[in-house]
């Protein structure tokens, strides 16, 4: 009965001290420069335009970010986009940390919009979106950048 009681006790000690043991936090992904992020890549519509760096903010398990995700995927969107946009996903699924201090999402999915010079075309988009709102607001990122 003692065997059985050290023995349980030891295991039980055993269990606590491994459960204790706190898990490495996963590194971000290394940032060193918003600007080493924005890639600047010529427009094929536009040859005196660069294509519009986009942000997308996602997590695990947000319906709407679905959505926007499936239509990406569609090959007339996927191909519009292609041609003007740079697509940046950031998944904030246990992150503690974002890669740069003014991404503060308070919902999913967040849509940020930057031209090549750092500049943000419009404020950030936060909310679900049908299709054709993704697209019409797509449209208009299009027609504000090139308006300079």
């Amino acid at each position: 009965m003692t065997k059985q009681l050290i023995i349980s006790i030891s295991l039980s000690a055993l269990f606590l001290l491994g459960c204790d043991k706190k898990e490495e936090p996963q590194p971000l992904i290394q940032v060193e420069e918003k600007v080493s992020l924005l890639i600047k890549e010529r427009s094929l519509t536009n040859s005196k335009r660069h294509k519009v760096n986009l942000y997308f903010i996602t997590q695990v398990g947000c319906g709407a970010c679905k959505k926007i995700k499936e239509y990406m995927k569609n090959p007339t969107i996927k191909a519009f986009m292609e041609k003007d946009f740079i697509v940046t996903e950031v998944d904030i699924t246990d992150k503690e940390e974002l890669p740069f201090e003014w991404m503060k999402p308070f919902a999913t999915p967040t849509l940020y919009f930057f031209d090549s010079k750092e500049n943000e075309i419009i404020d950030p988009t936060v909310r679900r979106m049908s299709e054709k709102d993704f697209t019409d607001t797509l449209h208009s990122v299009l027609e504000i950048r090139d308006m300079d």
